[in-house]
């Protein structure tokens, strides 16, 4: 018997990301929305104009007022991904309504077993 995978609300992000993004997704924010407001309230402050770093289990995520970066701390062979202020944080609301999402779904499934 194969794990399943990842709820449909959480994997509907997966598909729409490259593959580094998933993983960072993934790997790094998890199921947490604590780890998502974290994020998410680092990068308001980049955009005010503080630097920002964050580190996780495999991606380390830097940021200013103009870009975010997020780097592949164990493969220095990897591709940094640089990407605009807007689509880091937008990318991080949609996988925390997802996370949300996946819970509600569990928290129905287990009311109605």
């Amino acid at each position: 018997m194969t794990a399943p995978g990842p709820p449909a609300a959480l994997q509907c992000v997966l598909e729409m990301v490259p593959p580094a993004l998933a993983d960072f997704l993934a790997t790094d924010v998890r199921r947490d929305v604590e780890r998502c407001d974290e994020l998410l309230a680092g990068l308001a402050a980049a955009a005010a104009g503080e630097p920002f770093e964050a580190y996780g289990n495999v991606y380390e995520l830097t940021a200013d007022a103009g870009r975010a970066v997020l780097r592949n701390s164990h493969d220095p062979e990897a591709d940094e991904i640089h990407l605009s202020l807007t689509a880091i944080v937008n990318l991080l609301r949609a996988w925390r309504e997802a996370v949300l999402q996946a819970s509600a779904d569990a928290e129905t499934d287990t009311a109605r077993s």
